[in-house]
């Protein structure tokens, strides 16, 4: 539940008690006074007082244990919205890669061996070329939302499904085999699947890509199709 719908329901629930606990003690009044001495019917109106007032009573216990259950289990009922916090496609596949050609392979990734450089803090400065691009504006393929793969050194442009998938290749050159694997991979990783979704629904908000369609257990499976390729 969201937050602001869960402030919603808290106070209609704080509200609701005191306004049927109203409701009960002037059905106690009405039963003093509207009937006979040991009576429930009302003379006026004919209502079974005894039954309504054991129903605004016991609404008003309900509500109460409901609220208490809404207080006591605030961080169990809101569901916290997860804080998008998008990486440099570009740097971040760049410095993947250069992992690998350092001799880091991914199966060694995958098991959470990571490649240190003692390389000097500096503006990151593109090593291989290749460069992701999502544009405003776009269009689904195949019913599926796509980036720009390109790398002008090598001659390389393609639109790409973020599985990795290649739509259209217009560039002179076709992907390298063994780069095309590492950009599978790369696209496996949980981070980047975050990335590419928001930036593509930030630039095209009226062909939103549902984020739940990448599950851990569809990520993992990408994953295994790009270890298991040769």
């Amino acid at each position: 539940m969201k937050k602001n719908v869960y402030i919603i329901f808290l106070i209609i629930l704080i509200i609701g008690i005191p306004f049927f606990y109203y409701l009960s003690i002037d059905t106690l009044v009405s039963l003093k006074y509207e009937t006979e001495f040991g009576e429930c019917i009302s003379n006026i109106t004919g209502t079974d007082l005894c039954l309504q007032y054991d129903i605004f009573l016991g609404l008003t216990y309900f509500l109460a244990l409901l609220t208490l259950i809404f207080i006591i289990f605030y961080k169990k009922i809101v569901k916290k919205e997860k804080i998008i916090s998008p990486i440099n496609l570009n740097s971040a596949f760049d410095d993947l890669k250069l992992s690998f050609e350092k001799g880091l392979t991914i199966e060694n990734h995958k098991a959470g061996i990571r490649y240190l450089g003692l390389e000097k803090v500096k503006e990151w400065k593109s090593k291989f070329g290749y460069t992701f691009n999502i544009y405003s504006n776009d269009h689904f393929i195949e019913n599926k939302p796509h980036f720009h793969f390109d790398n002008k050194g090598k001659g390389v442009s393609c639109k790409m499904s973020f599985e990795g998938k290649i739509f259209e290749s217009n560039g002179k050159y076709e992907i390298d085999r063994k780069v095309l694997k590492e950009l599978r991979y790369f696209l496996s990783l949980e981070k980047t699947q975050e990335t590419i979704i928001y930036e593509w629904n930030t630039k095209n908000p009226k062909l939103k890509y549902k984020k739940k369609a990448y599950t851990q257990q569809r990520i993992k499976k990408i994953a295994k199709l790009v270890l298991n390729q040769s």
